[in-house]
């Protein structure tokens, strides 16, 4: 997936990253997307310790902005593949590993992941919302510190106000996000 190029440096992942505290759920703030993404809203990925497994399952759901009530999902599969947990593989389907890079992290509020060749990124929040400071905080460290190029980022809707659509998407209660009425 992307393109590869050779003028930039490798990006830098974070020191380290504590896989049981980064599981839980995570809200897709904004995205530079994959062909799955370029029109979806609401999207949430839940990461789980599979330990029978010595993996990670990854449940991506979401909806698309013409089909707010149709709840799409994308499971997939990931592994830790750095002794500094900040490196994953991350399979969508089997036989494709691609790697999952965490750029910025703060386990309990937000995570930037990034793609090799800088075609994908994900910024992502543990609550449907980001304050405004720190959403523009993680785009000048990917412009300047990882040098992304922004074209084609776009912030996905985030609207929890559903509580039904909440419950449904199992959502409910493991966030705090005022916004939910």
């Amino acid at each position: 997936m992307g393109s590869s190029s050779s003028a930039l440096p490798a990006l830098e992942c974070v020191p380290s990253c504590n896989t049981q505290a980064f599981m839980g759920t995570w809200f897709v703030i904004a995205v530079k997307p994959t062909f799955l993404e370029t029109s979806c809203c609401n999207a949430v990925e839940r990461y789980s310790w599979n330990e029978s497994k010595d993996r990670i399952d990854i449940d991506f759901r979401y909806t698309n902005e013409g089909a707010p009530d149709k709840i799409k999902a994308a499971p997939q599969k990931g592994w830790v593949d750095s002794p500094t947990g900040s490196k994953w593989k991350v399979s969508p389907m089997w036989p494709v590993k691609l790697p999952f890079l965490i750029l910025e992290q703060k386990e309990d509020e937000y995570c930037m992941i990034g793609y090799p060749s800088r075609a994908y990124l994900w910024i992502m929040s543990r609550t449907p919302k980001m304050d405004p400071k720190l959403y523009n905080e993680l785009i000048d460290k990917a412009k300047n510190k990882h040098q992304y190029d922004l074209t084609g980022l776009r912030v996905v809707p985030q609207d929890w106000k559903d509580r039904a659509m909440a419950k449904k998407r199992d959502v409910e209660m493991e966030t705090a996000d005022p916004t939910m009425q």
